[in-house]
């Protein structure tokens, strides 16, 4: 792990003298939109792949997860964005878990161009599902640990709760590239149908400055998933994506735009 530039970072994520994992973001073109924004969807890989890297590293990684017969599953992502990263820049990604209550881990994460500009800080609940009966595990029964903080650092996710009618605006059929590691579909791929319903109705990455996310239930190849779009108070679009064959929310999304 390396040192940062604790000025730059603004804060000291860790207690005990620790720093967070770091890694490098280098849009590539096929990560990018037509205007040259990275799209989220993509980004989110890029968070994904970090943490997972860090749990790696400090023990609670795949080999870890396969010992207890677990799996780590994201339920709630905030991320505010000065802007999205572009083709052609280099981001610094730093994250770090932020302490832990009975059953749910934090982890945060900040962008950082070269010149030292933020561009982008998320926060993110995790849980560890029973790979067979897909039931939550209290963290203390799994053996894990973690360096302890106070607080977090960053504002935490919402956990969004459904309520009024969406206008129905995107379907998509799930494929076998939407399927992980762990059989069902990537949390990264309902940020993408997100945003391709958004999409619809004129907004895309280069306007968004703020989005959270609630995993609600598992899609698998072959479902169809629906996304709904309501606007709300205060300019936000809220979505809903749900399951067609059973009408099951999959997904509620909240998105703030540049223009509120």
């Amino acid at each position: 792990m390396t040192t940062y530039d604790n000025a730059i970072i603004g804060h000291t994520p860790y207690v005990n003298g620790m720093f967070p994992f770091e890694s490098r973001i280098s849009p590539t073109t096929y990560e990018c939109g037509p205007g040259g924004s990275m799209k989220l969807h993509s980004l989110m890989l890029h968070l994904q792949e970090a943490a997972a890297r860090h749990a790696d590293v400090l023990g609670w990684g795949m080999d870890w997860l396969r010992k207890n017969g677990s799996i780590w599953v994201l339920v709630n992502f905030r991320m505010d964005l000065v802007r999205a990263p572009r083709w052609g820049e280099d981001i610094s990604l730093f994250t770090w878990p932020a302490g832990h209550d009975a059953i749910r881990a934090f982890r945060e994460f900040r962008g950082i161009a070269e010149g030292g500009e933020e561009r982008f800080t998320a926060s993110s609940d995790w849980i560890i599902l029973d790979a067979q009966s897909k039931m939550p595990r209290v963290l203390s029964e799994v053996d894990f640990s973690v360096v302890e903080t106070t607080k977090r650092s960053l504002p935490p996710p919402l956990r969004l709760k459904e309520t009024g009618e969406y206008a129905p605006v995107y379907k998509a059929l799930v494929g076998s590239s939407s399927i992980d590691m762990n059989t069902h579909v990537n949390n990264t791929e309902y940020i993408r149908w997100g945003m391709d319903a958004l999409s619809q109705i004129g907004i895309g990455t280069d306007a968004v400055r703020f989005f959270n996310i609630t995993f609600s239930s598992e899609l698998f190849q072959g479902d169809e998933i629906e996304v709904g779009i309501r606007d709300e108070e205060g300019g936000i679009h809220a979505l809903r994506g749900k399951r067609t064959s059973d009408g099951r929310t999959a997904f509620l999304m909240e998105v703030r735009t540049s223009e509120q």
